[in-house]
């Protein structure tokens, strides 16, 4: 006798299919088309209930792996190359938008502020002025930079930053603190810095710089004006010679009286 895996019930030893569910014995796995899976026995586990032998089947569920085919590939590779011929179309297209729809640039570096206006509104472009410090008078009015440099492109009445030397009227404060007055002056001389000049006694020097109302290494405009603080040596009271005598004369006219009095 066999036991059917499905039902547990008997069958015969040389039976097909269970007589009880139609189990087919010799089925290794069993495959669901409606699920695209395959069930097949992993664990078989026999109990004893009520003198018989029964078997329980235990399944799992496996994924069967399925495999492109040329057609589906051949579709995958044809959409990449779509993808990218549409890319680079779309590029070309904005490029020649760009090309065709905005104005070029002149270059007007080294040009007057002025000068270089009249050439980009020739152009149906505008301009802005933005100053920069130099030191180089040549430089002074004279176009440094500009936003859109000669030959890009840029849309109809585009705003061109360009960038004018202004010549730096900012000077740098010597430190002159404890130098004598000839030497303080000199080196504020040579700075161009403006200055003027306050005295106050002190008991110990004399011409010295004690003290600028500027602190050293600051930048000023040359119109600016630093005050030196110079010490004077103070002078010592003399005594007064005139008073002096003057009471020695008194002090002569009383002794004289007194003599007087006594002749008498």
């Amino acid at each position: 006798m066999k036991y059917c895996p499905n039902c547990g019930s008997e069958n015969e030893e040389d039976a097909v299919f269970c007589k009880i569910c139609a189990f087919r014995f010799d089925n290794e796995s069993i495959y669901d088309n409606n699920k695209d899976k395959v069930v097949t026995k992993t664990k078989t586990k026999v109990k004893r209930k009520g003198g018989k032998d029964r078997t329980k089947v235990k399944y799992k569920e496996g994924k069967i792996e399925r495999r492109m085919s040329f057609f589906e590939k051949f579709m995958m590779f044809f959409f990449i190359l779509l993808c990218i011929a549409l890319i680079g179309a779309c590029g070309i297209l904005a490029y020649h938008i760009y090309e065709t729809e905005n104005i070029e640039v002149p270059d007007v570096l080294g040009e007057t502020y002025d000068g270089a206006c009249k050439i980009l509104k020739s152009s149906n472009l505008n301009c802005s002025e933005v100053l920069e410090e130099t030191d180089d008078e040549d430089e002074v009015g004279i176009v440094l930079k500009q936003s859109k440099r000669g030959g890009s492109k840029a849309a109809e009445n585009a705003v061109i930053k360009l960038t004018v030397g202004v010549l730096d009227t900012h000077v740098v404060v010597p430190n002159v603190e404890g130098m004598s007055l000839e030497e303080a002056l000199e080196k504020l001389n040579d700075a161009s810095v403006s200055y003027k000049l306050e005295y106050e006694e002190t008991d110990d020097k004399d011409n010295v710089v004690l003290k600028q109302s500027v602190k050293a290494g600051k930048k000023i405009e040359n119109t600016d004006v630093v005050t030196l603080t110079i010490a004077r040596h103070k002078e010592q009271p003399e005594e007064d010679a005139d008073n002096t005598n003057s009471s020695d004369t008194n002090e002569g006219n009383s002794t004289d009286m007194d003599s007087s009095s006594v002749d008498e």
